[in-house]
């Protein structure tokens, strides 16, 4: 006999009728939730993380190894939580970014351009390990950018990435045909050879693109040396983008913190985070499936920066 039929065995021999549990239903709390980081005065200054793949879609790698939540959409609410809290003085990006596609990267950009604009408390972004390409571009709308001396900053740029497998589908005698609406709507295709039309085509979305990126840098007022260096899209240490005009200063994240303090004018604020409840979906946005590799059928789980990009541009360094 098993143990737990002996144990009921025995309730019943003795009078007792089989314990009972209650079951006490709870409720899920499913908005952002304060964590308190570092515990001062009524002033808050509220840490808003801007970290791995910059990418306006529900990204892998979430709890348990699902998929996590679209960053473009939770650092929108945070901001958000932190324009209404009144007690909230000033926000600190903390940046560990490669980069990521060029729209996901311009909204974050507007949304901490837009906290600024409409309430007035000031941002400064701390870049931890990395803040290159996109991670740099969204830095670009805080008031100030600080970064360790080690950090590596810049890779500012575009690029549009594809291949051509004709070759090699010539040595398999594979002949692909597409049937399109227009000479230009398979352009990037690795099936089809490229033409002098797609990489005009591709040259153009590239520059009207590292436009909007040149632009945002150049409003630092560099000098015409150092933007030359700048735009030839390399990364540098943050001592050289010290140098170069690319960022403010040199610290680590508390001397971010105390900086946004003395721009809001205040002292020995508390330091918050917002986190997210275990399984809430955000938006939307946060909803979409996120893209994935498969392998016969399943996905196949890799670390974020590792994935294969799908198709389109991208601020984004990823040597």
């Amino acid at each position: 006999m098993s143990p737990s039929l002996l144990i009921v065995g025995l309730f019943l021999l003795a009078g007792c009728s089989l314990p009972s549990f209650l079951v006490t239903p709870i409720t899920n709390p499913t908005g952002l939730q304060e964590s308190v980081v570092d515990k001062g005065g009524r002033d808050k200054i509220v840490v808003v993380p801007v970290e791995g793949l910059l990418v306006n879609a529900r990204a892998g790698g979430g709890p348990i190894g699902g998929p996590g939540e679209n960053k473009v959409s939770l650092i929108a609410e945070q901001l958000d939580r932190a324009a209404k809290d009144k007690h909230v003085k000033a926000v600190v990006l903390r940046v560990n970014s490669p980069g990521g596609t060029v729209a996901g990267s311009d909204a974050l950009y507007h949304l901490v351009a837009d906290f600024r604009t409409r309430t007035g408390k000031p941002v400064v972004a701390a870049v931890q390990e990395l803040g290159a390409s996109g991670g740099y571009y969204v830095a670009l709308a805080a008031d100030e950018i600080y970064a360790q001396p080690t950090s590596l900053v810049g890779s500012v740029g575009v690029i549009i990435q594809t291949f051509d497998a004709t070759g090699t589908m010539s040595l398999l005698g594979l002949q692909p045909r597409a049937y399109t609406s227009g000479d230009l709507k398979s352009m990037g295709s690795p099936l089809e050879e490229r033409t002098a039309d797609q990489d005009a085509v591709f040259e153009g979305l590239v520059d009207e693109m590292f436009d909007e990126f040149a632009t945002k840098v150049r409003q630092r007022t560099l000098s015409t040396d150092a933007w030359d260096t700048i735009s030839s899209g390399r990364i540098f240490t943050g001592k050289t983008a010290v140098d170069l005009g690319m960022i403010d200063g040199i610290g680590q994240l508390q001397v971010a913190i105390d900086r946004a303090s003395q721009l809001a004018g205040v002292t020995k604020p508390t330091v918050v985070i917002y986190k997210r409840p275990f399984g809430y979906e955000g938006s939307v946005y946060a909803a979409a499936e996120p893209i994935r590799p498969m392998s016969n059928g399943s996905p196949i789980t890799l670390p974020e920066t590792l994935q294969p990009l799908p198709g389109g541009a991208y601020y984004l360094w990823r040597p």
